[in-house]
């Protein structure tokens, strides 16, 4: 292995399909000129590739086992920040965290994966008697389309209303609709999915499913429906959304890490999340929703479907290109609504939209957006991170981490379009 430079600021592990997008990312970065990055895989062949490039060119390359915890650690302390981005997390990402956390390095990824999310949490929560009380890192899950679009537009939904109406206004309920356009699935994110269905004892898969699992606290529940809407705020429906669980999870962990160190950007104790996927009118929602909660249960009982949809998806990821990521969309419209005062006055209501405005919101996305929280790491005092104000876990969300500094960072790289307004 070659010699680390411990100027190093960024290291991606990981060359796949994602990878090699926030590699991308990088090298294309408005700030480029401020940072250092490198790359790091199990493929020496695959490596080279990517060094080869134009864009690429000069950038440092290491081959490395993650299985091999002693080569990992001495990889990783070179670095200040580490993105991950392997896939199949439940089965390969916790020895890369604990690496990070023995070293001090600041941790990164894009899993989409409830069980290793909560298993994370779970290992390395601490506390004044903790273990790792000491460790100057921050581990950061879900930077991607996994978490951001929703935590953003609750959080923006919601300080738009305590800027309106002042900083004691509560907050009750807070809906998003998602919409998509050509979303397009990587083998890593198939192999992902299908490992965590295989794998994962199915106690624990059913545990990380429960809307409050990965919150420091207990909160109000979101109601399982088979029609949603914005109503009369917006004109929008939809229907239940596979990957919703992942969504609400994040945006009540947030919820709950800012409650629980009583933060003026904390929601109150009645704020309930939901979210759903668009549809066209109220039949189609319906009916789509019947058919995600039977799909979901082929999935999850049923292995032959899961090995046919793991070859039929495989077959399909193959055919996506970059170019053809510049034509998927996303965009997340949300409604966040204040809890009536004791004197009754009529509650108010807060719209946050979140959209791509540079292409695939999934793949594309999550590279501009994981790179903008690993900048945010590199680039910025520490001192001034909203990430400081938690003492109790290092183990964070992006908004809980970076709050409205990743908004602004977000829009200023011109991939997204970020809005808020008061409805009246």
């Amino acid at each position: 292995m070659a010699r680390i430079s411990p100027k190093t600021d960024i290291l991606v592990l990981g060359v796949g399909f994602t990878g090699l997008l926030v590699t991308e990312a990088l090298a294309k970065h408005r700030d480029r000129s401020k940072f250092t990055f490198a790359i790091a895989g199990r493929s020496q062949r695959k490596l080279d590739g990517i060094v080869g490039r134009p864009l690429l060119r000069g950038i440092k390359a290491y081959c490395v086992d993650v299985a091999k915890s002693d080569e990992l650690r001495r990889l990783v302390t070179g670095f200040r920040v580490v993105i991950n981005c392997t896939s199949q997390y439940w089965k390969l990402a916790i020895p890369v965290v604990s690496a990070c956390i023995v070293a001090g390095t600041h941790y990164l990824d894009l899993a989409g994966e409830l069980p290793f999310y909560f298993k994370s949490v779970a290992l390395y929560w601490f506390d004044a008697r903790g273990e790792h009380q000491t460790s100057a890192s921050v581990v950061i899950h879900a930077c991607g389309y996994e978490s951001i679009p929703s935590d953003i537009v609750a959080f923006e939904s919601v300080q738009k209303l305590r800027q309106r109406y002042g900083p004691d206004t509560r907050v009750s309920t807070s809906t998003t609709a998602m919409a998509l356009h050509k979303a397009f699935v990587s083998r890593g994110t198939v192999l992902s999915g299908i490992s965590m269905l295989r794998d994962v004892p199915r106690d624990l898969f059913w545990k990380s499913l429960e809307p409050f699992r990965l919150s420091p606290i207990q909160g109000i529940p979101p109601r399982r429906m088979t029609l949603y809407d914005l109503k009369p705020h917006v004109a929008l429906v939809g229907s239940f959304f596979l990957l919703s669980a992942n969504n609400i999870a994040a945006v009540n962990r947030t919820w709950g890490l800012l409650q629980s160190i009583k933060s003026a950007a904390a929601y109150g104790e009645e704020f309930t999340y939901n979210e759903f996927l668009v549809a066209s009118s109220s039949n189609v929602a319906r009916l789509t929703s019947i058919l995600s909660f039977f799909a979901a249960w082929m999935l999850i009982y049923i292995p032959p479907i899961r090995w046919l949809v793991e070859w039929l998806l495989d077959r399909e990821s193959a055919k996506a290109t970059y170019k053809d990521l510049e034509t998927g969309s996303l965009s997340a419209t949300n409604i966040t609504i204040s809890a009536p005062s004791a004197h009754g006055s009529t509650p108010h209501c807060a719209k946050a939209v979140f959209k791509t405005i540079g292409g695939d919101g999934g793949y594309m996305g999550s590279a501009v957006s994981i790179t903008e929280c690993a900048l945010l790491l590199v680039l910025h005092d520490p001192s001034a991170l909203p990430l400081n104000s938690f003492t109790t876990s290092r183990v964070l969300t992006p908004v809980a981490a970076f709050g409205s500094m990743l908004t602004k960072r977000l829009i200023d790289s011109g991939f997204y379009e970020i809005t808020t307004e008061i409805l009246q």
